[in-house]
Formats: structure tokens, C-alpha cells, sequence
């Protein structure tokens, strides 16, 4: 590959994650080593002992990236078994109240401390210099962030809440132990509901073999996108926004599309590995993706995109703040303090503060707008039929689309300086025809045309489409009964799927983007 790896997305922060990722990576050949064996074991030992075996092998795939931190995942379980148990057997309804808050104190002092710290601090000390009260050199702190922390506190924090608004606690210290480490979810989600995973481990599911078949697709299918689409997207990603300086606006759109479907192919890749391997074991786990670049408005993709983060922050954060019930300033001030922290919560800096903030304004405007919409429609019939039409359709997916994509430029860069070159480097039309007299010798485009994508995204695409379309599915449902009908078919899949996976992976292994959050 011509194309140089750009160390903050392609290898994890050091500085923020420890020494290096954990060896035991999802699209590392020790992954592929680990999940056959803990498959063999579990389904091979007698029932009663697979709670515990996994709970076993959850920690060493969480440790084998820096054990110290296995501590703290033990610590936090500990904590928050006692907070819930605490919560469900108070009598008074204040002291639920106190246990409670207690819980969500002790669990977001955790995450900042570990997440935040730096980043207040350093906050600080700017805002002083701007000001002129202080002019030193700014604070750093050297505080490792545990791998997936985001994730396990919030599952932890919804476990609590749902306690105290009434639901049945986990009982059993070893279940409640593999709710928070379970390793397929453990370090980059989804995002489990605790009522559904109770139920699992307390009814332990048997062998399932369409469990097995539609885990080992799901596996497939994550390797493919993560390993064939998302690393090789990654390289353009970075090249191009490593110099982006220098960019044409052609390359700077080629490097920000490139990055808005590595995001995706990755986390969604991910995501696919881990709902595929929990299946294996006869568990599962939420969906997190739903074409969501096929959203034909923001709404629309959050109700598509990283779905447990969306309804977590709903139920968690939008609805206690009083959600959409005392009016519009209210629902549009809940917005944007929800989306604010959303934000924040994806990243320790204040780009990602405004990335969460403009996805509420726009948000607050696609809601004006399907307002105004409705208002017209129930006066004026020809708008009725025309927002039913194709054309409307295809219109609203393609503006949204082009929305998200500036968003993922505010994501991706590095600081609002870099993002705002770049986003002026998009529309620079004096620029524009000098771009495109270079365009057949840059090296972002070239790669992009040697490389695999030019093949593999419209076949993804014309997956997404078939998928997304309800007349397909009577196709799609005898194809698979096909499938299951067919061993040789599915291993001759599994074999050509694998080879092109090892085909086009990239020469290093890079790892999951959503790790450092």
C-alpha cells in the first residue's frame, strides 16, 4: 500500500489507552484462536458450570490487554451488585432515591476521573490564557482509559436506574458478574439491557444450530467489513486528513466520504463480530445498525445509528429531563443538552462537544421541518402524494446523507482548526478546477481505484438495498431456506468469504475505532 497509517485512528492513543490494544482483538488471528476454544469448552461442560466458565474467559479476554485493569471492572461489579441490591430491599422511597444517586455518583466520578480529567483540566488552563490570568505550559496527567469504560458505566448506571424504577435485580453475583464483562459486548457495546441478558443466563439457552448458522454469517460478515472495507477505507481516511493542507477539494471529499464509511464498516463490523459470537455461545445481544445511511432525515439516523447509544440516551438522559412533554423550548433545550453530552461522552474534547451540538440543531430543524410539512400537507394534497413518491425519497436520503458526512469531518478531525480548513477546502470552487486537473494523478484516488473498495462497496451497497426493500424478502427467505438446506453451500461461503478477507486486508492490524472511547 503507497498509503501511510495515521497513528491516531489506526493504532490506539497510548497515551489515553495504555500500552497498546489488547492482544486479544476481535480481527486478530488470536481471536480466531480464543472463540473456537471457549465454543469447544462451553458447550462442552455441563450446564451448570458455563455461567462461571465464561465469566473466566470474559476476564481474560478483557486482561490480556493490561490486567491491572481487570481490577477495576471487579471493583465496579462489586460496587454497583450492592447499589442494586441496596436499591430493591430499601423500603422508603428516599432512601431508594439516596442509594440511588450514591450509585450514579460513584459511577460517573469513575468515568471522569478516568476519561475526564485531562480534559477539564486542560480547559482550564486555556481558558486562563485566553483571559491573559495565566500563561504556563498546560497539565497533563498520565491517567491510562480502560478499555470500553464508556460502555460497561452505562450499562452499570441503567442497571440501577431500572432497579429503582421497579424492576427485578440480578440475584445471583456470578450472573450479574457476566452481565458486566460478557466479553462479545464488553469493550465497545451494544449496549445490553440487563432485563433481557437476566433472563438468558437464568434460562441458559441449548445448542442451537440456526444460532450457529447465523453467528458464523454474522462473523463473516463483520471480518469482511471491518478487515476488506473499513481498514482499507481508513488508509485513504488518513492519508487525507494527515495532509490535509495541501488537499484539493476532491481529495478532501474522497477523504471525508472515506471516513464516513469506515466509521460505519468498522463499528458496525465490530458490532457484527460481537453479536455473532454471543449466538455462538446461544446469547444474544442487541442490533446496532439499520442501513443507517439510508436515513431519510437525522431523526431517522438515530434511529438507525449505534441504536442502544440512541435509546440509552432517551430513556436515560432525554425523558428524565422531561423529554418532549412541557412544550417545544423544552423538548428543543433537552436536545441539545442530550446530544451535547453525547458528544461529550465520545470524546474527551471539545470538537466532539460540537459535533453532539450540531447534530441537535439539526435535529431541532428536521423537526421544523416535518412540522411545517404536515401543516401544508393537510391543506395542499399534491404535497401529500409528492412526499410519497420515490423522488422525495431518494431526495431526502441523499441530503441526509451529505449532512452526516460534515458531521463525520467534525468527528474525524483532530480540532476545529483542521476541521475548518477542510470543511472551507469542500467548497473552494477557484480550487475546484485545479483539483480536478490533478485528480488522475492523486494518490488518494488512485488508491481508492486499486484498491478492493471499487468493487466491494457497491456490491455492500446493492446488499443494503435488497435488504431494505420489503418485496425482496420472499427472495431473501428462499435463499435462505436454500442456505440451510445446503452444508456444502454454506461452507464453500464461509471458505471464499475468509479468502477475501485475507485477500484485501491491509498489511497491519488496526483496531476498532470506537476502542478509545
Amino acid at each position: 500500500m503507497i498509503l501511510q497509517k495515521c497513528p491516531r485512528y489506526d493504532s490506539l492513543d497510548r497515551s489515553r489507552t495504555g500500552k497498546g490494544a489488547p492482544s486479544v482483538l476481535f480481527n486478530s488471528f488470536s481471536y480466531l484462536l480464543f472463540l473456537p476454544i471457549v465454543f469447544g469448552i462451553y458447550w462442552a461442560i455441563p450446564r451448570r458450570f458455563r455461567v462461571v466458565f465464561l465469566v473466566i474467559a470474559s476476564y481474560f479476554f478483557y486482561m490480556s490487554w493490561r490486567p491491572i485493569y481487570g481490577l477495576l471492572i471487579v471493583a465496579l461489579t462489586a460496587i454497583n451488585f450492592g447499589f442494586g441490591h441496596m436499591i430493591a430491599t430499601a423500603n422508603a422511597r428516599t432512601t431508594k432515591k439516596t442509594w440511588l444517586i450514591t450509585g450514579l455518583i460513584a459511577n460517573l466520578a469513575c468515568l471522569a476521573y478516568f476519561k475526564y480529567t485531562n480534559f477539564m483540566v486542560e480547559s482550564y488552563y486555556s481558558v486562563r490564557t485566553a483571559l491573559g490570568t495565566i500563561d504556563l505550559t498546560k497539565q497533563h496527567f498520565d491517567i491510562l482509559l480502560p478499555l470500553g469504560i464508556s460502555f460497561f458505566t452505562f450499562e452499570f448506571i441503567h442497571y440501577i436506574v431500572d432497579i429503582y424504577r421497579g424492576q427485578k435485580p440480578i440475584t445471583r453475583p456470578l450472573d450479574f458478574a457476566l452481565f458486566a464483562s460478557f466479553f462479545p459486548s464488553q469493550i465497545a457495546g451494544p449496549i445490553k439491557r440487563y432485563e433481557d441478558f437476566r433472563l438468558q443466563t437464568e434460562n441458559l439457552p441449548s445448542y442451537n444450530a440456526d444460532y450457529i448458522n447465523a453467528g458464523t454469517q454474522l462473523l463473516l460478515q463483520g471480518f469482511f467489513k471491518k478487515v476488506a472495507l473499513g481498514d482499507n477505507l481508513g488508509l485513504i481516511a488518513s492519508h487525507g486528513f494527515t495532509a490535509y493542507a495541501t488537499n484539493t477539494p476532491a481529495e478532501t471529499w474522497l477523504a471525508t466520504l472515506a471516513f464516513t464509511f469506515q466509521i460505519f464498516f468498522d463499528f458496525s463490523g465490530y458490532t457484527d463480530i460481537g453479536r455473532g459470537s454471543a449466538l455462538l455461545l446461544g446469547f444474544k445481544v442487541p442490533e446496532n445498525f439499520d442501513i443507517p445511511y439510508l436515513a431519510t432525515s437525522p431523526t431517522d439516523f438515530w434511529n438507525r445509528w449505534h441504536k442502544s447509544l440512541s435509546t440509552w440516551l432517551r430513556d436515560y438522559l432525554f425523558i428524565p429531563l422531561g423529554g418532549s412533554r412541557h412544550g417545544k423550548a423544552t423538548t428543543y433545550r433537552n436536545l441539545i443538552i442530550t446530544m451535547g453530552l453525547s458528544g461529550l461522552w465520545h470524546g474527551a474534547a471539545w470538537h466532539f462537544v460540537i459535533w453532539g451540538l450540531v447534530h441537535a440543531a439539526l435535529l431541532i430543524i428536521s423537526k421544523e421541518w416535518q412540522s411545517a410539512l404536515d401543516r401544508m400537507q393537510s391543506t395542499n394534497h399534491a404535497i401529500a402524494a409528492l412526499r410519497r413518491s420515490s423522488a422525495w425519497n431518494a431526495a431526502a436520503i441523499s441530503i441526509t446523507f451529505v449532512l452526516m458526512v460534515f458531521t463525520w469531518l467534525l468527528f474525524r478531525a483532530d480540532d476545529m482548526h483542521q476541521a475548518s480548513r477542510m470543511c472551507a477546502s469542500m467548497f473552494d470552487l477557484a480550487g475546484l478546477a485545479q483539483g480536478m486537473q490533478r485528480a488522475s494523478s492523486s494518490e488518494l484516488i488512485l488508491e481508492f481505484v486499486r484498491s478492493s473498495l471499487v468493487f466491494s462497496l457497491p456490491a455492500y451497497g446493492a446488499y443494503c438495498w435488497v435488504k431494505n426493500h420489503a418485496d425482496t424478502q420472499a427472495i431473501l427467505g428462499a435463499f435462505k431456506r436454500f442456505w440451510l438446506a445446503n452444508l456444502g453451500l454454506r461452507i464453500a461461503f464461509c471458505v471464499a468469504i475468509s479468502i477475501m478477507v485475507l485477500a484485501f486486508a491491509p498489511g497491519q492490524l488496526t483496531p476498532f475505532i470506537y476502542f478509545q472511547f
